[in-house]
């Protein structure tokens, strides 16, 4: 038994180690992003969570002294009516941060204008003769500037009481932020935040079904599988599941007769990315055997499972097996394919 609980763990752990730790450096994907216009300044700032990653710890005008620090050792040509300058500093480089930053300095044509028409109001994304770009982990932020001078503004003390309020204007209940802060004369803003009525949601109802095969007792096993469960969103990114899944078990007895016994589990799965081209799910469930049909499984039969979803389609699920509190435990290991 000592021997079987080892091979368990084993390949529990062994699971587990492919899912990233929170700590991590990994790819983000940036669900919220607010523009600010103050100061002839179009401020874009892009993050996970501006509910968590705030305006203000964002560290704008820090970030920029450090990009104009290294802007000194180079000279700028002013771009010509056409041109746009575009600046980017970063020490993020693939899925990690570096001890090193990086400056890039390109001219490019202009393309034209992208605008945005809401509530009788005109917004542009892309406006200026310059961008400077600062990008890292938790924030991507670009600033559009008609003139290079504009920056003195943006990391004079004063302009921090500005993104202070600006990220006070910022609704908290909204499932994802995205708008333009326009400030006022008086400092105050007008607010247009757009796909925000009602507040957006991808909580989803889980509706699957399946096939699966592997190994309980040294013995060839099939199954199939339906399943119902609630998916619970978090900034565009399904992150959480709870489920119920019933699973009919078909294996060849001795005398050679085809018997499904079936299991009802419930369980949880969480997609540890934040990325969603790259999700990282793992879970845990716990099944109960609640049609029995011949002697294979014992009465009182429980089994525990762990989860790890290599695809949309593929997932592995290491099982361990056992009667009332632990008793006659097994192992087992299946392979599972959703439709």
């Amino acid at each position: 038994m000592k021997t079987i609980v080892t091979l368990f763990l084993s390949a529990t752990i062994y699971l587990a180690g492919t899912v990233p730790a929170r700590s991590q450096v990994g790819p983000v994907f940036r669900a919220d992003t607010i523009r600010i216009v103050a100061n002839d300044v179009l401020i874009e700032v892009a993050t996970s969570d501006l509910g968590k990653n705030t305006l203000v710890s964002a560290d704008i005008p820090g970030k920029l002294k450090a990009l104009l620090n290294g802007l000194n050792l180079l000279e700028i040509n002013p771009p010509k009516a056409d041109e746009q300058i575009c600046v980017r500093y970063t020490n993020y480089f693939g899925d990690d941060e570096k001890d090193y930053y990086r400056l890039d300095l390109q001219t490019r044509k202009k393309s034209g204008k992208k605008i945005l028409i809401s509530q009788d109001e005109v917004f542009e994304y892309n406006k200026g003769s310059y961008m400077l770009v600062m990008a890292g982990r938790n924030f991507l932020i670009r600033i559009y500037l008609n003139n290079m001078d504009d920056v003195v503004k943006i990391t004079e003390p004063e302009f921090m009481n500005t993104i202070a309020r600006a990220g006070n204007e910022i609704p908290v209940s909204r499932k994802r932020i995205n708008g333009w802060l326009v400030q006022k004369p008086d400092g105050s803003f007008n607010r247009f935040f757009i796909d925000e009525q009602p507040p957006l949601t991808n909580d989803v109802l889980e509706l699957g079904a399946g096939i699966g095969a592997g190994w309980i007792k040294n013995e060839f096993v099939s199954d199939l599988h339906f399943r119902i469960g609630i998916g619970i969103g978090n900034k565009a990114i399904v992150s959480n599941i709870y489920f119920a899944e019933v699973e009919a078990y078909y294996n060849f007895t001795w005398d050679g007769e085809f018997v499904n016994n079936g299991f009802l589990s419930v369980g949880y799965e969480r997609n540890f990315s934040r990325n969603p081209e790259k999700e990282k799910w793992f879970g845990l469930s716990l099944g109960y055997l609640i049609d029995r049909n011949n002697d294979f499984f014992g009465k009182n039969t429980f089994k525990l499972s762990v989860h790890k979803k290599l695809n949309n389609t593929f997932s592995v699920k290491p099982e361990i097996y056992f009667n009332d509190f632990f008793k006659n435990i097994y192992p087992g290991f299946r392979f599972k394919i959703a439709f």
